[in-house]
């Protein structure tokens, strides 16, 4: 599929020869340019944090991506100071943490249904 996503880069219309292959390529094709467009897109804000928060020292995948974004702003900007305040303000309020824990134990036993609803109820009631 990573070829047919560069092929996208290259002409934003199909080859003639694939037209003659489907009637309603564009379609298709312009799906396809889309999902090319945000895989980018989604790869550019990963090579963003890896290459600008991690030589800070921090971890970037247990972090919200919105926070992470804004920081990655922050530090483009020549305001490193903000962006680690910013980080560590999520790290510091415990709803972040709450909601972290919550996440985890409501997808414990995720296989198992019975087990499954327990661990579903249990984080209901740690939101609390």
């Amino acid at each position: 599929m990573l070829p047919l996503l560069d092929a996208l880069g290259e002409s934003p219309a199909p080859p003639s020869w694939m037209a003659a292959v489907s009637s309603d390529l564009d379609a298709q094709w312009d799906a396809l340019a889309a999902h090319g467009v945000g895989m980018e897109e989604l790869m550019q804000k990963i090579e963003d944090a890896l290459t600008e928060i991690v030589p800070r020292g921090w971890a970037v995948f247990n972090m919200q991506s919105e926070v992470i974004a804004q920081a990655v702003g922050l530090v483009k900007t020549d305001r490193g100071g903000e962006a680690d305040e910013l980080l560590a303000d999520q790290w510091e309020t415990s709803t972040y943490r709450t909601k972290r824990v919550c996440d985890r134990v409501s997808s414990m036993g995720a296989a198992e249904t019975t087990y499954n609803a327990m661990f579903l109820h249990r984080a209901r009631l740690l939101r609390r």
